[in-house]
């Protein structure tokens, strides 16, 4: 008895000792990117101070247009009054200023930075951006309503169709905040789709908009019909444990990170607010064709635009120009708040998923974990589709995890479907995808139990139902618009045949997947010798899933290393520009098949 006492107490030690190993590692990561921050140096050339005041403000504007004009210098036959309103212009052109229309975007120009006031020419506007010098951007009231309105009808159509795929006895058996993660992605998923068939059958005024209110509403009275008044469902989350010292110190260790994680997002959106190279080359340009491109909006995709990607899926640019049609101008803020929306609702479609499925400890440490990697956290900042993709890939993963709880409701197979469906809607990565989650889970039901044939065969089909309409709509844009593949499309057989015989490329790419791993992600190592610590929790109630989640995820690094061997470009190249991209898109399933395997600290001790 005080042998095994012992063991029980070191081993609780130790297991407390690695948790704080993680939480510190997480929060001291975050440190370069702080210095980074206090030490950024100032690259931009500045050719008159008026530049310089008004660069914060031109970054979050259109590039061309008309806006308002508002000044506390309002006498135009006094010389600085003037003065001031041309040097703005010129500081500010191509677009117009214009001192009496009401526009949907105002650009305050004070001598007193305090100035406070809320109404200009009799309208409300709201403050959107204060430089601190006197230079402010306000929004008219009317125009946020409208940015507001149309996140809301993306969420709401998300969360009230992932709730109807979750309902099971006229209860919905996922928790509240599973649900509200998952309605991110599926919402925007939804309305990017209705924009596209929008544009495709030519620019109409109301039709997105009456197509979008339809849906809404007959997704709500459904959601209102299918629920049991007097059942409301309850969150199947892990009651707390009282007196729980290293729950408490999960939980410290969670919110800190989450806030290191959130205020690293906000600053990086501040000095980037156009996002990365791939965000303005690609997804913010499309955006913008669509926009401003009427019935021109097809020169997109022409390859002498952006000869690398011309063939790229199309969620995040109609997401972001769906918003811009719906307040009447562009701004920045569609695309930032589209981006920290997918990338904290993956934080917490981790959280939640594995609370739900191990326990809330082995949730709290996972998020830890995923916030605490200030690489993705950035890569969200700088609104790239990579971490819109992997919230998908992880969505698809989760539902089908949970669908082994619950096996007599395909409609969560279905769901995954569509999940899995949009990842071909979001990057050409998602085709890799689709056919390895579903190689994945033919092979493990044939491996593990091939004797119970019609209800896995019930499950593919559901899948292949949820999967099948979005991946219509990928074939639609495809065959119709898209240009070619231009991996694919730059070289001939033989050329791909040298390449495959090459072994120094078989190197060269197992060497950089390795050292990109282990510099960007440092604290997998933790989280493989806390996994490998607690052991893997490879039981018969969960051979099968664990068999296709790590089958998924190996298939899908496969498919990933096979590319790199056949691309057309500079190998070198394309692995310093793209590994820690594709890296970050499956590190939430990593974390998250890792956790689901392992036993959690109370399960260890009792084996």
């Amino acid at each position: 008895m005080g042998k095994k006492g012992n063991t029980s107490v070191q081993s609780m030690v130790i297991t407390q000792a690695i948790i704080i190993c993680i939480i510190s590692l997480a929060i001291i990561s975050y440190m370069p990117v702080f210095r980074d921050f206090i030490l950024f140096p100032k690259k931009v050339r500045v050719e008159a101070i008026s530049e310089q005041r008004f660069k914060l403000a031109k970054q979050m504007l259109p590039e061309h247009g008309v806006i308002g004009y508002w000044s506390d210098c309002s006498n135009m036959h006094d010389y600085n009054c003037i003065a001031q309103f041309y040097i703005a212009q010129y500081a500010l052109s191509p677009l117009i200023l214009d001192r009496s229309a009401k526009q949907p975007f105002i650009l305050g120009n004070f001598s007193n930075a305090g100035n406070n006031q809320r109404e200009w020419n009799g309208s409300v506007i709201k403050l959107l951006m204060d430089s601190g010098n006197g230079v402010k951007l306000y929004l008219m009231d009317g125009k946020l309503i409208l940015l507001c309105l149309s996140f809301s009808i993306s969420l709401l159509t998300g969360f009230f169709l992932a709730s109807l795929f979750s309902m099971r006895q006229k209860k919905s058996c996922l928790p509240l905040l599973l649900r509200l993660s998952i309605a991110v992605g599926l919402g925007f998923g939804i309305s990017s789709a209705l924009y596209f068939i929008h544009l495709y059958f030519g620019p109409s005024t109301n039709r997105l908009a009456i197509m979008e209110t339809v849906l809404l509403v007959s997704l709500f009275f459904l959601y209102i019909y299918s629920l049991d008044t007097n059942s409301i469902s309850q969150d199947s989350y892990e009651k707390p444990t009282k007196g729980s010292v290293y729950r408490k110190i999960l939980l410290v260790g969670f919110s800190s990170t989450c806030v290191f994680a959130l205020l690293t997002f906000l600053i990086r959106s501040l000095i980037l607010p156009h996002g990365g190279w791939d965000a303005w080359q690609t997804w913010n340009l499309f955006a913008r064709f669509f926009f401003r491109g009427g019935d021109q909006w097809r020169d997109a995709f022409t390859t002498l635009l952006n000869p690398h990607h011309p063939n790229y899926p199309l969620l995040i640019p109609a997401t972001i120009a769906r918003s811009w049609q719906y307040i009447g101008s562009e701004t920045q803020l569609v695309s930032i708040v589209t981006a920290g929306l997918f990338t904290f609702a993956t934080i917490g479609l981790l959280f939640s998923s594995l609370s739900l499925l191990k326990g809330k400890g082995q949730a709290l440490l996972a998020g830890i974990i995923l916030a605490g990697t200030p690489n993705y956290i950035i890569l969200g900042s700088r609104q790239y589709a990579d971490v819109p993709l992997g919230f998908f890939f992880l969505a698809a993963l989760v539902l089908l995890s949970y669908q082994e709880k619950i096996p007599e409701n395909h409609n969560l197979s279905l769901l995954a479907g569509i999940m899995a469906g949009l990842t071909c809607w979001t990057k050409n990565e998602g085709f890799l995808f689709l056919l390895s989650i579903i190689l994945a889970q033919v092979i493990s039901f044939r491996v593990v139990d091939s004797r119970k044939t019609n209800k896995y065969v019930k499950r593919l089909l559901s899948f292949f139902a949820g999967a099948a309409p979005v991946l219509a709509l990928v074939l639609l844009y495809k065959w119709n618009i898209a240009p070619a593949n231009d991996l694919v499309s730059g070289q001939g057989l033989s050329q791909i045949f040298i390449k495959l015989r090459d072994t120094s490329r078989y190197l060269l790419i197992m060497k950089s997947f390795f050292l990109i791993s282990l510099n960007i992600c440092p604290l997998g190592l933790l989280m493989i010798f806390y996994s490998f610590y607690l052991k893997i929790s490879f039981t018969e109630e969960n051979k099968r899933l664990c068999i296709s989640l790590l089958l998924t995820l190996s298939l899908m690094l496969s498919g990933y290393f096979l590319v790199y061997v056949i691309t057309p470009y500079d190998l070198d190249w394309h692995l310093d520009t793209s590994f820690s991209r594709l890296l970050m898109q499956l590190w939430p399933s990593i974390i998250f098949t890792s956790f689901l395997m392992s036993y959690t600290p109370e399960e260890a001790l009792s084996v």
